[in-house]
């Protein structure tokens, strides 16, 4: 499956921020209107047009607001994806540090942009399918296997990443052809790390030159 930033994921944070910040003006505004009536008798007359109006330029506010916020974000965190705009350390919701750019292990992956060209695979419990249990998975039963990958075991993977090369099998990119892109195994799902080769010797799993990078394990 080839890595892409789901837009509606993109601004999750961007649209809640928002969402945030309408309810708490209403619920500021309710506050007022309760206290200013049992402590002062004050009488509300509201105007459903003058409301609607109101409201609008509220979210218009919380937009531009919202913006400017998210663009210190980008200049914080040193990001390049308009999809960071607006970055809140929800816990439930965080992210693999491999999508962290600062990183010190695993930031070259998001500092070099290799998500454009790159595949990946994942246990299926490994996933926000499996919430709200704990990502997991059983070694040698649901977890990803890598052939001749080492060290031992090769078995308890919970995601890896597979790194193209160059076209060696004298066809033209792009192609819509996933073996026009990964070689032996790593087209057909039985993912396998073999020697990096030109040579021609289909028996022996040449030629060769994908490069797995296992990201998590059991």
């Amino acid at each position: 499956m080839h890595v892409a930033l789901d837009d509606d994921a993109q601004f999750l944070d961007l649209a809640g921020f928002q969402l945030f910040a309408v309810i708490e003006a209403l619920t500021c505004a309710t506050i007022t209107l309760i206290g200013g009536t049992l402590a002062f008798g004050l009488r509300v007359n509201i105007s459903a047009a003058a409301l609607l109006v109101t409201l609008a330029l509220l979210m218009c506010c919380m937009w531009g607001f919202s913006m400017i916020v998210g663009s210190l974000g980008v200049a914080i965190r040193d990001a390049n994806q308009l999809s960071n705009l607006l970055f809140m350390p929800i816990t439930l919701l965080a992210d693999h540090p491999v999508l962290n750019p600062t990183d010190p292990v695993t930031g070259w992956f998001m500092r070099n942009e290799w998500y454009r060209v790159l595949y990946y695979a994942a246990a299926q419990t490994t996933t926000p399918a499996a919430l709200p249990a704990a990502p997991a998975c059983t070694a040698g039963t649901n977890c990803v296997t890598v052939s001749n990958l080492t060290p031992l075991p090769n078995n308890n993977k919970r995601a890896i990443l597979i790194l193209t090369g160059r076209s060696i099998n004298g066809t033209a990119r792009p192609s819509g052809t996933l073996a026009n892109y990964l070689e032996f195994g790593n087209a057909t799902g039985a993912y396998e790390r073999q020697p990096v080769s030109t040579a021609v010797a289909p028996a022996l799993k040449k030629p060769f030159n994908d490069r797995i990078v296992v990201v998590d394990i059991n």
